[in-house]
């Protein structure tokens, strides 16, 4: 599990990435959010996963960006629209995925 370096937070959470992020890698997260998590199991995509499911033991970890987080589900849709916004200003609007993944090799 990777956080990107330019990760989209919603509004509510901005205050609070850094201890988020900590509670996160810690496995302590008490509260519920929303991540948008880029995978590659086959198939590039991005997903809006529930923090209830994504803490799971058995949920698969590896392989895994976490692009996003926001405090609830209109939020992450909110921060999808951001993303699709700034992929389309950029000229990558057919592809998200490649996008996130080019702003992580950005120095």
């Amino acid at each position: 599990m990777r956080f990107a370096r330019y990760l989209y937070v919603s509004a509510e959470l901005e205050k609070k990435e850094k201890k988020i992020v900590s509670r996160i890698r810690e496995g302590k997260l008490t509260r519920p959010l929303y991540f948008l998590v880029l995978t590659d199991y086959g198939t590039r995509r991005l997903e809006i996963v529930s923090s209830l499911e994504f803490m799971q033991y058995r949920c698969p970890k590896d392989n895994i960006l976490i692009a996003g987080m926001a405090g609830n589900y209109d939020d992450a849709l909110e921060l999808v629209r951001i993303i699709l916004q700034d992929a389309y200003e950029s000229k990558m609007e057919d592809d998200i995925c490649a996008f996130l993944e080019n702003r992580e090799r950005e120095k």
